[in-house]
């Protein structure tokens, strides 16, 4: 064996170790909240709500996100999608259907989305922005 076959295999050695004992990376922002802002009138009301996120057992188990909407006035079992920037090449991260003006979910982040303090949120119907959040979140 040469002495350069020799280093190589301690320093690929040396890389599995520390992969394998490395800490994972974890969430720099573990929980955060924003308003959502009504980007139109519907009906002649503004739609409301809030978000959510929990990425404090990040990267063991994907963040937790939850979205509230109310005054939505469009047609029950309407669909609005739900897009975080951090998350682009997923689409949207949820769908929320539209029951009494109102829109409740609470579902998991894809795998390797983290949301970042500086991602924004928009919440769309078709192809219409219904509202807009984030870019700061709440800490």
């Amino acid at each position: 064996m040469s002495i350069f076959t020799a280093k190589r295999s301690w320093i690929v050695a040396g890389f599995f170790v520390i992969s394998v004992l490395a800490p994972p990376a974890y969430a720099l922002f573990a929980k955060l909240s924003t308003d959502l802002i009504a980007a139109v009138t519907i009906g002649g009301v503004k739609p409301s709500g809030s978000a959510n996120v929990n990425q404090s057992k990040y990267p063991s188990s994907p963040g937790v996100f939850s979205i509230k909407l109310s005054n939505v006035k469009l047609p029950d079992g309407s669909v609005l999608a739900v897009n975080i920037s951090d998350c682009p090449w997923y689409g949207p991260v949820a769908y929320l259907k539209v029951f009494g003006g109102s829109a409740t979910l609470s579902t998991t982040l894809p795998g390797n989305c983290q949301v970042g303090r500086l991602s924004s949120i928009t919440v769309l119907y078709k192809t219409t922005l219904i509202s807009k959040g984030g870019n700061p979140w709440k800490i």
